[in-house]
């Protein structure tokens, strides 16, 4: 590796813009110097998403320069005469956004084979053609021997602890966290000198973040520039040595690691995470029946299996949800949980051939669906990356009444109100009437909050929706649900992967792995 630069990245008097033109970090000075690796701190409304698409090119500074001077990429990760080769990849929740919907114009479309013929396979996405971005009519050959790229391509996976049979999987058909962990093998294969990476452990499971955390430190041990913005402070990784503190648009500050973390807006985050408890599991979990359950079940899943080739997703699952139970829905990455919360909402086409009643009713009509949903909210990943800009949040709320992404059908004067309560009560008001796509990762997900439960629903699915919160919106969100639960009197299930993230009014557990059930109670 050459290390004869004076620097690696350098920002001269940087002033960027955010999606309403507006100025944001003013006149920043930066030096990246060869031999350190920053990461940078900030919260979901400090900005750190266009500080990151700044150093792609993808947001061009409004006043100042920028100039990189990479060092060469470590040799475990160098493939000779690749084309196309990227010298910066960026992975983040909008870069995931920007895949996915280029795969699907709609959420549930993941579940329906027949629209995603001409979709991505997993193969397909990290194959050399893909990379390299090769005409399929081009004659003769360049870039790298496909041995080469077939050779760095296994150990990619390896490094991911992604098997060979997802490979046969439509890049749709995998869980959030599958998605997560092979957009960033894509990226590895352009052979990057530097990894802008911002808030890469979201979405994962506690295994494949211990094994992303060791690969990161490797890489930077190795001297590749790793940058990554964080809004957990205990994520930070040991080789990082610097820190750029970022809050409303603004570097607050920036220098060593160890003087960083000395600084208020630090200190303060740190102390925040530290206050939540080890675990908010609740102590009131009980392997009884309770009382509740002599009524009917909300929800009521018999022998439910399937499969996708020779894959099991599902393998007889038993699960019977009453009024008044709070489930805990837990699993890695593919056990199994999205597929069984997309039965339950009649999102998966299977759901109408399979032994599965929801508020009495089976899947069996159109009509059927609708009544169904009608008494049903719920919150995903895949809902808020597909969920569109152009909306008032005012108008993304209302839209739960209707359960569609967008307000195509007017809310009624008592539907209206009802959005009205719930953006007094969660103190919306202020971005209430301004556009979805320019609000906060945080407000967006208060806002889909809101939209979930608005219509007061029987039965409330809430996937992962703490993915990618700093402290605030996450305390925010969680107590909000409990909230949420206690007005509408609704059921719950409820997915995360992190112990600090679970609502206090959980009261059930089902954890599930590789589609069967490892335990119900």
């Amino acid at each position: 590796m050459n290390d004869n630069f004076d620097f690696w990245i350098k920002w001269e008097n940087v002033t960027l813009r955010d999606s309403r033109e507006s100025p944001i970090f003013s006149g920043v000075e930066w030096l990246w110097r060869p031999g350190e690796q920053w990461a940078a701190l900030g919260g979901n409304a400090s900005g750190k998403r266009y500080f990151a698409e700044a150093l792609t090119r993808r947001v061009p500074p409004l006043h100042g320069q920028i100039h990189l001077n990479l060092p060469q990429v470590p040799e475990c990760m160098e493939i000779p005469a690749l084309a196309n080769r990227r010298p910066v990849m960026h992975i983040s929740p909008e870069v995931h956004r920007r895949i996915l919907t280029s795969e699907s114009s709609f959420y549930q479309s993941r579940w329906h084979s027949g629209l995603g013929e001409g979709s991505l396979t997993a193969d397909a996405f990290i194959s050399r053609q893909w990379v390299e971005e090769i005409n399929p009519f081009e004659i003769g050959h360049r870039g790298v021997e496909p041995e080469v790229f077939e050779e760095k391509r296994r150990q990619f996976l390896d490094w991911m602890r992604l098997k060979p049979e997802l490979l046969s999987r439509k890049l749709l058909h995998l869980s959030n966290g599958e998605q997560r962990k092979l957009i960033l093998v894509n990226a590895l294969l352009h052979s990057p000198r530097l990894l802008v990476l911002d808030e890469p452990f979201g979405g994962l499971d506690v295994q494949t973040r211990q094994v992303l955390h060791h690969l990161l430190n490797q890489l930077m041990q190795l001297g590749m520039p790793v940058f990554t913005l964080l809004a957990r402070p205990d994520e930070l990784l040991e080789p990082v040595t610097h820190l750029l503190l970022l809050d409303e648009g603004r570097v607050v500050a920036k220098g060593s690691k160890e003087d960083m973390l000395a600084h208020p807006l630090a200190r303060r985050l740190s102390r925040e995470w530290a206050s939540l408890s080890t675990s908010r599991l609740p102590a009131n979990i009980t392997s009884s029946e309770p009382a509740a359950n002599e009524e009917e079940p909300l929800v009521e899943l018999e022998k439910v299996s399937f499969h996708i080739g020779e894959r099991v997703i599902l393998d007889q699952i038993d699960w019977k949800i009453y009024p008044g139970e709070n489930w805990l829905l837990l699993g890695p990455n593919g056990a199994g949980k999205t597929s069984l919360l997309s039965l339950i909402q009649g999102d998966h086409p299977l759901a109408y051939s399979l032994s599965i009643r929801v508020m009495g009713e089976h899947y069996n009509s159109t009509r059927s669906l609708w009544q169904i949903r009608q008494k049903m909210g719920w919150l995903s990943p895949e809902l808020h990356l597909h969920y569109p800009s152009g909306w008032t949040c005012r108008q993304v709320i209302a839209s739960g009444f209707f359960h569609s992404a967008g307000l195509h059908t007017a809310a009624n004067p008592a539907q209206q109100e009802r959005v009205e309560e719930w953006i007094e009560r969660w103190k919306l008001s202020s971005i209430a009437d301004d556009d979805f796509g320019n609000v906060s990762l945080g407000d967006q997900r208060m806002i889909l909050l809101a939209r979930a439960v608005v219509n007061r629903p029987r039965l409330l699915i809430l996937d992962e929706i703490c993915q990618g919160l700093d402290i605030f919106y996450r305390s925010r969100i969680l107590e909000s649900v409990d909230e949420a639960i206690v007005l509408t009197k609704a059921t719950l299930i409820f997915v995360t992967h992190y112990a600090k993230e679970i609502p206090r009014c959980i009261n059930r557990i089902m954890e599930l792995n590789e589609g069967r059930v490892l335990k119900n109670k």
